[in-house]
């Protein structure tokens, strides 16, 4: 599901600011057209990696021999669309301005640049959050990752020393928020922080079940 949601807004978003950038760069003259650049790369940048994070979706785990999955979440998307929407907001209202404004051209360019930085950083969170999973099974706490290769984060039940729920400001706004487990064993501490989950108290209860 997430995926799904993380793709569709990455073509949206995308496929506008890809269609913004072309609008501009075609009908200005320099150094307007110059302008045009940064959306239409930003845009060709969201779709191919918005395709690419939902073709690498991950599979459900598949439990080791004489264990069970009792629980498993992934990341919700809400907090990573709130901030990449607000920043797609604010980038265009600093486009708009540097087309528009009689103000000298670096208060629309700050606003763009930092527009384009909120909306970079919710998009490649939305990304993350579509390949990242948790589960709790007899044995153990898992988080994978798959970019390029899957990536397993392990943390033994008997080896879990503590647990602490987390809920940031806008996590409160959004009823999501996140766990953080940490564990002491031969090799040092390991922590694995489970973010922006809409359930993070049956994660705790399923750990210390």
């Amino acid at each position: 599901m997430s995926g799904s949601i993380s793709l569709l807004w990455s073509l949206v978003s995308g496929g506008l600011l890809a269609i913004v950038g072309g609008v501009i760069g075609l009908n200005s003259n320099p150094p307007l057209m110059y302008a045009g650049y940064p959306p239409a790369f930003f845009g060709l940048f969201a779709i191919l990696g918005g395709t690419y994070s939902y073709l690498l979706s991950p599979q459900t785990m598949t439990p080791r021999g004489g264990e069970a999955i009792v629980f498993q979440t992934e990341p919700t998307q809400w907090v990573a669309g709130s901030k990449s929407v607000g920043g797609l907001a604010l980038a265009s209202i600093g486009v708009w301005g540097i087309a528009e404004t009689s103000l000298p051209l670096a208060y629309p360019v700050c606003v763009s640049v930092v527009g384009v930085w909120f909306y970079t950083l919710g998009l490649t969170r939305l990304w993350r959050n579509s390949l990242t999973k948790y589960y709790v099974t007899t044995d153990r706490v898992v988080e994978t990752y798959q970019l390029l290769s899957v990536t397993q984060k392990t943390m033994p039940q008997r080896q879990v020393q503590g647990i602490e729920k987390r809920k940031t400001l806008i996590e409160r706004l959004l009823s999501v928020g996140h766990v953080r487990i940490e564990s002491a064993g031969d090799t040092g501490t390991s922590r694995i922080i489970a973010r922006n989950i809409r359930d993070p108290t049956q994660l705790v209860n399923a750990i210390r079940e």
